[in-house]
């Protein structure tokens, strides 16, 4: 008697048997290993926001590109110095201490995972569009500005996939298909919008380039941290106050004659004079 197969398939392997390999530990691993990724996306729209949705492979695999980053970068100089140059605007401007510990990477926040954005219109909705992931963008964040995602976040350095869309790329105000891209071809017109306006909103990374936000690197500013830093400010301030008062105390003392110097400058005029 034949046994019945079974109606459902199994599973594909989930984030957490992702999270199970070896962190890659170089730039060059990370980029040939998504390479192999599923290149093909669906153009989605969430609150009039345009985008190309990657596939579940990418979104699984979130968390180890993650884990692969922090170990990229761990003694990276210039995440360092960005981080440096975050944690003095905060001592500076809001009077807050921070940690090593209260830095690392964090998952994009945006709410729709791993993804592509576009400059696109409703006839482009649930097109395919096949990508190529190029090279690891990394670029320094507007240091001090929060999130717009979440005004608790503050990141010092962002990382990206630059990627080139090989069959549908991003040109004005939408997507354009293959023949309006080969009539562009044909007319030597050069690719991208000039209005600024468009520029600015394609992406926020290296000039508009079409990008996979994989990661940034910061700081969530939690009660903790401003609990600390009201400490800080409360201890720091009387510290100060009294080096300013040891200070002051100080150099009145040591502009303000003594009894004896006088006498001895009495004495020296009176030899003086003898002689």
């Amino acid at each position: 008697q034949k046994v019945p197969k079974p109606l459902h398939r199994t599973p594909r392997p989930r984030a957490a048997e992702s999270m199970a390999r070896e962190p890659l530990t170089t730039q060059e691993e990370l980029v040939e290993a998504v390479r192999k990724f599923n290149d093909i996306g669906t153009v989605c729209k969430e609150d009039g926001f345009f985008y190309l949705k990657l596939s579940q492979q990418w979104q699984d695999n979130a968390d180890y590109l993650l884990e692969s980053l922090t170990e990229i970068f761990r003694y990276d100089k210039k995440l360092k110095a960005n981080q440096a140059k975050l944690r003095r605007h905060f001592e500076t401007k809001e009077s807050l201490s921070l940690r090593d510990e209260d830095f690392k990477f964090y998952t994009p926040l945006s709410g729709v995972g791993l993804h592509i954005s576009l400059e696109a219109n409703n006839d482009d909705l649930g097109k395919k569009v096949r990508f190529r992931v190029e090279d690891l963008i990394i670029q320094r964040a507007n240091i001090g500005i929060p999130s717009h995602h979440n005004e608790r976040f503050y990141h010092c350095q962002w990382l990206a996939l630059g990627v080139s869309m090989e069959n549908r790329v991003r040109r004005e105000n939408r997507v354009l298909n293959d023949d309006e891209q080969e009539g562009k071809r044909n007319k030597g017109e050069s690719g991208g919008g000039s209005d600024a306006a468009t520029a600015a909103a394609l992406a926020p990374l290296s000039k508009g380039r079409a990008h996979i936000s994989l990661a940034c690197y910061g700081t969530e500013i939690t009660d903790e941290i401003l609990k600390r830093g009201k400490k800080c400010i409360s201890s720091g301030n009387s510290k100060i106050d009294k080096k300013k008062n040891n200070g002051r105390s100080r150099k009145s003392e040591s502009t303000t004659p003594t009894d004896s110097a006088k006498k001895g400058r009495q004495r020296r005029k009176s030899s003086s004079k003898r002689r």
